[in-house]
């Protein structure tokens, strides 16, 4: 098997290797491990919860805000309320503890703000690593009638984006390599306008205000991969083609100017703080004009076909197919950081 540096593994060692060892079946598994979906979701009794967990592993200034709303957004992708929080830290030695009080505060705050009880975790000092590390898992329950999946587009679904694309990479080369952008020319001002797009990181609202209309078929979260990735993933789950439409997909001038310094693509940059929703022919702009309503800003991006071909159209009207990222591209630019 190939070795994989960085992120995810890819979809094929996924089935391979992870989805056929998987402990013993269960009846009330209504949603188990699948190509693009966030979130599982279980029955017990009469009860349906949904579960997610999530580390965070490419940032170190933001890591208590980034756990709670990165295992957040996943619940909200089922179109449900996050209501517990567990989390793991696990901490280089000799880790300064007025820095693990920072974190604990971060992940307080946060978890106030969308009403999330923290209510238990483990923390350890763990040897062989040089950053810390946060693993969540967090609990989420319905709120609306019923929940949805990322599987579950439809042929002639209308997608739609909330936000812009790669607003947590935006965030974290902003925090973490801060140096390398302002030796290449970045203004401070520039600069402290990037650091503040990690207050957009939650998608919970958006998700919650879609499903009031009773017309998602579908949610996704895109984290890594960016947001083409998690083009490729809601159509992987659903098990259909997508034509999307790139001048419609919104990306902030400062994201372009910080991708072209580090020499990567932002549309593969982690986009966590963007929504992707699958809706109903016809009622998308019921939707949009909800979130909107709401102060969240939103665009239509694409529809969903009956193929299997993934279509980016550019600009000037071209085609040509979306390729899976290999590795999201937050990675090569924190490489290039090292040093600074």
């Amino acid at each position: 098997m190939n070795k994989i540096k960085y992120g995810k593994l890819p979809p094929e060692s996924l089935r391979n290797i992870i989805f056929k060892r998987l402990g013993s079946p269960n009846d009330n598994i209504l949603l188990g491990p699948a190509i693009g979906e966030d979130a599982a979701v279980v029955k017990i009794k009469d009860n349906i919860i949904g579960l997610t967990t999530d580390p965070i592993t490419g940032a170190y200034k933001d890591l208590g805000r980034l756990v709670v709303h990165i295992n957040a957004n996943d619940i909200a992708t089922r179109g449900m309320k996050p209501v517990f929080l567990l989390v793991t830290l696990l901490l280089p030695q000799n880790f300064d503890l007025e820095k693990l009080k920072y974190i604990a505060e971060q992940m307080d705050t946060e978890a106030k703000k969308i009403g999330v009880a923290i209510v238990g975790g483990h923390t350890e000092f763990t040897p062989d690593i040089k950053n810390p590390i946060a693993v969540g898992f967090m609990v989420g329950e319905i709120v609306y009638n019923g929940y949805v999946t990322s599987g579950g587009a439809k042929v002639g679904d209308k997608l739609i984006m909330t936000k812009m694309a790669a607003i947590e990479g935006t965030a974290i080369l902003a925090e973490d390599g801060e140096e390398f952008l302002r030796n290449r020319g970045l203004s401070e001002i520039e600069i402290q306008k990037a650091k503040e797009f990690k207050n957009w990181i939650s998608v919970v609202k958006d998700g919650l205000t879609a499903m009031e209309t009773g017309v998602v078929h579908a949610m996704h979260d895109p984290t890594e991969g960016g947001i083409l990735g998690g083009i490729c993933e809601i159509a992987e789950a659903s098990k259909l083609g997508i034509r999307v439409y790139e001048k419609n997909i919104k990306i902030s001038e400062i994201t372009r100017k910080i991708a072209n310094i580090f020499e990567i693509n932002p549309y593969y940059l982690i986009s966590s703080g963007t929504m992707l929703i699958a809706v109903e022919k016809g009622k998308e702009s019921l939707v949009v004009e909800r979130l909107k309503q709401n102060s969240i800003d939103a665009s239509v991006i694409g529809e969903f076909i009956d193929s299997p071909d993934l279509i980016l159209v550019r600009g000037d009207g071209s085609e040509e197919s979306i390729e899976w990222p290999r590795q999201d591209e937050l990675w090569e630019a924190l490489e290039k950081c090292k040093g600074e």
